[in-house]
């Protein structure tokens, strides 16, 4: 099949939703599908199929990218400014279908006529500040869904399924499809000293890593208190910015701690390396998280393909995943002490532990080909 997959972000911005499409967009591939990406253009002078390569680790690309000009309203509405030369571009390709995460294009190609497959990642009413503008999305992309040529409605969780449910979304047509993970970043996942050799990371001293935003509906502020409370064990937190941009006021007696790093940014495969050296993996984030019970983080999965032990918080979406005590310790988002427990609970495990093997066993679930190969089933 010829699958058009339209995105509205650019290539070179450092989000986890680009990485997601490209990794989908070479998994359709690898099935056999033409697959054409078309994305706005970004400020980068490099071109899109050398940053496709850098993010994704790959030396060829199989799916092909249309790039346009990406336009805004000082800064702002940008999907809107997409509409038309992605209406343009379905013109001039004749998919079988068009893959769709934005539910402004939705309402447009939808109403077009083309075959549509939409991914749904969040609900909309949780941005209280345009509730009454994401209301009435929500509003249209259900009546969206209701025509003919909709063809697969898809939920990250199911959880976000039950919502979509309740609303008026057809069961014939909505599938639950977690996010997923290429094991090939985590091929030496039993080599943990081979990591730590290669990032000059001491053998013999306990690790934890944290990958991820350092946004404060992220509770990074609890590592650090881990860290000042757990002298011993080194804390690496990978992503996000450094210790020097984060803008708070303890910032400047944050980056004196000995036992913490803070990476800055690093490219998923960078990124592997990091969680292969670690003994545990936090995964945290807070309450006020939009998303929180309805996401389906692509972390979750890269923590699992490490075989390392996982704490975690413990939300819903993580649950349709994961169990407590069975795959990882997963504690309560308000209680600090709970996750101190958890944590030295996981650093007295062994090393590997059957926690950590099992879960890595159950990744094998995830990955983004089967993740592919289970939409394309759907759909047909």
């Amino acid at each position: 099949m010829k699958i058009l997959y339209m995105h509205t972000t650019a290539l070179d911005k450092c989000k986890a939703n680009v990485l997601q499409v490209l990794h989908m967009c070479h998994a359709f591939s690898k099935l056999g599908h033409e697959v054409i990406l078309s994305v706005p253009q970004g400020h980068s002078p490099v071109a899109p199929e050398s940053l496709v390569r850098s993010r994704l680790g790959i030396e060829e690309i199989m799916f092909k990218i249309k790039t346009y000009e990406m336009r805004s309203f000082f800064g702002r509405l940008k999907a809107l400014f997409c509409i038309r030369p992605c209406l343009k571009l379905a013109i001039e390709i004749e998919s079988d279908f068009i893959f769709l995460r934005n539910d402004i294009l939705l309402l447009f190609l939808a109403r077009a006529g083309y075959n549509i497959v939409f991914e749904s990642h969040y609900y909309y009413i949780s941005n209280k500040i345009k509730k009454v503008f994401y209301s009435l999305i929500e509003y249209l992309v259900i009546k969206v869904s209701k025509l003919e040529n909709l063809k697969t409605f898809i939920s990250i969780s199911h959880n976000l399924r039950r919502y979509w449910l309740k609303k008026g979304v057809s069961p014939d047509k909505i599938m639950v499809a977690h996010d997923g993970v290429d094991l090939g970043m985590f091929d030496n996942a039993s080599d943990r000293n081979a990591s730590r050799k290669s990032l000059e990371l001491p053998p013999d001293r306990k690790i934890v890593v944290y990958a991820g935003s350092l946004s404060s509906d992220r509770n990074i502020m609890q590592i650090l208190k881990l860290a000042e409370e757990m002298k011993e064990v080194l804390f690496l937190i990978i992503g996000g910015a450094s210790i020097r941009d984060m803008k708070n006021d303890k910032s400047e007696s944050l980056s004196s701690q000995k036992n913490v790093i803070f990476t800055g940014y690093l490219p998923q495969i960078e990124v592997a390396r990091y969680l292969l050296s670690a003994d545990v993996l936090l995964m945290l984030w807070s309450k006020y998280v939009p998303t929180l019970k309805y996401c389906s983080p692509l972390k979750l999965f890269e923590y699992m393909a490490a075989g390392r032990i996982i704490v975690g918080h413990r939300l819903p979406s993580i649950n349709e995943v994961i169990h407590d005590g069975e795959h990882a310790f997963l504690v309560d988002p308000d209680s600090f002490e709970d996750l101190r427990e958890a944590l030295i609970k996981a650093l007295d495990e062994g090393y590997p532990c059957q926690m950590a093997l099992k879960v890595k066993e159950l990744v094998k679930q995830y990955t983004w080909d089967v993740r592919a190969e289970n939409i394309i089933k759907y759909y047909t």
